[in-house]
């Protein structure tokens, strides 16, 4: 959580004079509003306790049992506790690889490309706008989010657990 909000405000910054030219909504100062901390928290909360209420206290995920659980609620296969760590750790690893590739992708020296019809050229800033150079950020976020989580499991005292 705190690694995926630091790098995001870090990199909000990153290139702000130009990303002000381009889009009238950029900040300088790269602050995030109370409703988009809610907006990228919300799930991850609910998910982390969801953890704490089905499996505890924290633990790593082990993700060595890969056959399903054998109880059902409602008919449905329980979700396992690694199911919901991967869920939260998944989670941000996918805002993080939003924000990286807004953030980094505006600072794109090629023009972005409709990525719903790539053979159009499209403005910087323009919803749904790709570059190469947001893509690779994008898939940097997620690993990165990744690898922390992977790291603090492996530390001393880590848990690498949720919630």
């Amino acid at each position: 959580l705190i690694a995926f909000y630091q790098t995001g405000s870090k990199l909000t910054k990153v290139g702000a004079a130009r990303k002000m030219r381009l889009d009238a909504n950029a900040t300088e100062a790269g602050e995030r509003t109370a409703a988009q901390v809610l907006a990228c928290s919300l799930i991850a909360a609910v998910v982390a306790i969801a953890r704490r209420v089905r499996c505890g206290d924290d633990a790593p995920a082990q993700f060595d049992d890969w056959s399903l659980c054998t109880g059902t609620v409602f008919g449905n296969t329980l979700i396992t506790c690694d199911d919901l760590v991967a869920g939260f750790v998944g989670f941000f690893a996918c805002c993080a690889g939003d924000t990286w590739a807004s953030e980094l992708g505006a600072l794109s020296r090629q023009p972005p490309r409709l990525v719903t019809a790539p053979w159009r050229r499209v403005p910087a800033g323009t919803n749904g706008g790709v570059t190469a150079l947001g893509t690779l950020a994008s898939a940097a976020g997620g690993a990165f989010i990744g690898l922390v989580h992977a790291l603090g499991g492996l530390a001393p005292g880590g848990s690498g657990g949720v919630g």
